[in-house]
């Protein structure tokens, strides 16, 4: 908890948020990795990148965020090509139904990061909102205080049913989110127990 480690509880609950946001980011970033080794999505070109060493993520953080942008646009484009007639589904060529279901797997990862990076941004925000008048002398309140109904309350449950962001946050940390999630679930949208 915060008093073990003297540090003040807004700021120890930022580093939860902010763990949280960069383990989803790095769950992207391994998803773009899949569908680079399973052929499904090819980088080429290069960049200029601020520092040595970082054009590959930097690369593939510039991929990412057009995926996520143009994520909408993707899905019609492909959606004509999924969409075959019941009378010709028996008689599909092998080749074209493995095409298929590499084009389904990648619809699949674009939805995956698209959502993964959504839910870091909410978790960003929070993060940055963190230090700016919220009260509470526990983590969990303090995560409960500043947590809505809406995309936080969600964001947070979502990241407490991923394994290996729960990992990342270590067993401590990671009972407090549990704990926050579930005492949010048990409440009204005006802090009411339910």
């Amino acid at each position: 908890m915060a008093d073990d480690h003297e540090v003040p509880t807004w700021l120890y609950c930022q580093d939860i948020l902010l763990s949280i946001k960069e383990e989803l980011i790095a769950e992207a970033l391994d998803t773009l990795n899949n569908e680079i080794a399973e052929h499904r999505i090819d980088i080429q070109g290069s960049m200029v990148t601020a520092q040595e060493g970082s054009e590959d993520i930097e690369k593939k953080m510039f991929v990412i965020e057009n995926l996520r942008h143009k994520a909408d646009e993707i899905r019609d484009q492909y959606k004509s090509y999924l969409r075959i007639p019941e009378h010709e589904k028996t008689n599909l060529d092998p080749d074209l139904v493995g095409r298929l279901e590499s084009m389904k797997k990648f619809l699949l990862a674009v939805t995956q990061i698209t959502m993964l990076m959504d839910y870091s941004e909410v978790f960003d925000e929070w993060a940055r909102d963190m230090g700016h008048g919220a009260k509470g002398s526990k983590p969990i309140d303090l995560l409960i205080s500043t947590m809505d109904h809406g995309q936080r309350c969600e964001a947070l449950e979502f990241a407490s049913k991923r394994h290996k962001v729960m990992a990342y946050l270590g067993e401590q940390d990671a009972e407090i989110v549990r704990d926050a999630v579930a005492t949010h679930e048990r409440t009204d949208s005006s802090g009411k127990s339910i």
